[in-house]
């Protein structure tokens, strides 16, 4: 199933439930267990961002004046995804929250329960996380960005076929084996659902040569072999091609 979601704050609280109900599967390996259950989530009350994180202790706590603990689950009678107040598990209490963050947890809630819409007899537990799992978000037509433009469903043989005769400084946008590989290796030790895309281009040196992007919690960098992602972000993927200079200089379209 896909769906076009044009605010950047409800894809990215929807990605992020995606990922906490994928790292439960591969624990459970049993669907019905995911919609049994309570999600523990904090929702900032200026922005209605979520977040799986505990917030109130370690590196980087954050005021709870800014976050709110939440209880998120899914209602079998009513087949949508609700909220409860993350303290005593009574009813939310909507008042802290501003028009904005009201919006976007609302919108968020409607989206992911508009994937599980199915009349009561046949509302199957298998089949509402498998499509919730498995959703694709797109953006909006006037978002599309490079990475959709040079994007090669190709291996790294057929990538360089591709740029053989290319101008030096033209680059693809690819899923290779070694970013499927790190994107996995990376997701099971994080709590931010983590992308990778590699690039493929024509260097100076006149050859083919690769590197690995990374996406994650809104930023893009480059992999440098360091599992802690600590390298330099970038806020979009514009800024990062630029940063590169004359090393990106034409896209390979597809």
């Amino acid at each position: 199933m896909k769906v076009t979601v044009v605010d950047r704050l409800i894809r990215h609280n929807i990605a992020l439930f995606q990922h906490l109900m994928r790292r439960q599967l591969e624990k459970s390996k049993r669907f019905n267990e995911l919609l049994k259950k309570t999600y523990q989530a904090y929702v900032n009350c200026e922005t209605g961002e979520l977040s799986f994180k505990d917030l109130s202790k370690g590196k980087g706590a954050l005021s709870d004046k800014q976050w709110q603990p939440i209880l998120i689950f899914y209602s079998e009678k009513d087949g949508s995804f609700e909220v409860k107040d993350g303290e005593d598990e009574t009813c939310f209490d909507c008042s802290r929250l501003n028009e904005k963050a009201m919006k976007i947890m609302g919108d968020t809630l409607r989206t992911m329960s508009g994937v599980c819409a199915e009349p009561p007899l046949r509302r199957k537990v298998e089949n509402i996380v498998r499509n919730l799992i498995q959703l694709e978000i797109e953006l909006p037509i006037a978002d599309t960005n490079p990475i959709h433009e040079a994007w090669h469903g190709v291996d790294r043989y057929h990538a360089e076929y591709l740029l053989e005769n290319s101008p030096i400084g033209t680059y693809l946008f690819r899923k290779g084996e070694y970013a499927i590989r790190l994107e996995e290796q990376l997701n099971e030790a994080s709590s931010e659902p983590v992308v990778c895309i590699t690039l493929t281009y024509r260097s100076w040196e006149d050859k083919i040569t690769e590197k690995i992007l990374i996406f994650r919690n809104g930023d893009w960098l480059i992999y440098d072999d360091d599992p802690d992602l600590e390298g330099e972000c970038y806020c979009g993927i514009n800024e990062l091609i630029a940063s590169q200079g004359d090393l990106l200089l034409h896209p390979l379209k597809n």
